[in-house]
C-alpha cells in the first residue's frame, strides 16, 4: 500500500469506478426494460454528480442538487454508455490540474432544502466524493443486477476499504 496516493492515483481510481458502471451497461444494452426500470436511475444519478463535477467551467460553483435529470440517460443503456465514456475521458483531461485546486461546492441545507449552503473543497475531495457516491449506489443496485441474473465482480458495490478487508479476512 502506498503511503500517500498520486493525483493520478485518484484519476484512475474514478476512472476505475465508473468504468465498473460502464461494464454494467454493457449487460443491459439487450434488456432495456431491466435497464430502465431499476438500474439506470441510478446511473444516471452517478453520470448527473460527474459532470456537475467535470463540466464546471473554471472557478464555477458545483452544484451536486440542481442537475438536468436527463431521462434518456435512465432509459438507454446506450446513452449511459456514451456519457460514462465522457466521463472517463474528462477524468483523463484532469492529469494537469492540481490536487488541492479549490472548488467551490453548493447544496441544499434544511429538511425541506429551503436553504442553499456553499463550502470550500479541493478537486482531489470532490473526485473522493462522486467515486464514494457512486460506489454506494453501486451496492443498491448490486441485488437489483444480481436478481435479474447479471454478473458482477465480487467488488462491485463494496467499498475499497470493505474490499481489502475481506481480502485480508479470507488469507489469514
Amino acid at each position: 500500500m502506498k503511503s500517500r496516493p498520486s493525483f493520478a492515483d485518484v484519476i484512475d481510481f474514478n476512472a476505475a469506478v465508473v468504468g465498473q458502471g460502464r461494464r454494467l451497461t454493457e449487460q443491459l444494452i439487450s434488456r432495456v426494460e431491466t435497464f430502465s426500470a431499476a438500474i439506470g436511475p441510478h446511473l444516471r444519478h452517478i453520470i448527473e454528480h460527474y459532470e456537475a463535477l467535470l463540466d464546471r467551467q473554471p472557478g464555477a460553483l458545483v452544484d451536486y442538487d440542481h442537475r438536468a435529470r436527463d431521462r434518456s440517460v435512465e432509459r438507454n443503456p446506450d446513452v449511459a454508455q456514451q456519457r460514462l465514456d465522457s466521463i472517463v475521458t474528462k477524468l483523463r483531461a484532469l492529469a494537469g490540474h492540481r490536487p488541492d485546486e479549490a472548488v467551490s461546492v453548493g447544496f441544499s441545507i434544511g429538511i425541506e432544502g429551503s436553504d442553499f449552503h456553499v463550502s470550500v473543497s479541493s478537486l482531489a475531495r470532490e473526485l473522493n466524493f462522486v467515486a464514494s457516491h457512486a460506489i454506494h449506489h453501486y451496492a443498491l443496485i448490486r441485488p437489483i443486477a444480481l436478481a435479474a441474473g447479471l454478473t458482477l465482480p465480487d467488488e462491485f458495490g463494496k467499498a475499497p476499504e470493505t474490499v481489502r478487508h475481506e481480502r485480508l479476512q479470507w488469507t489469514n
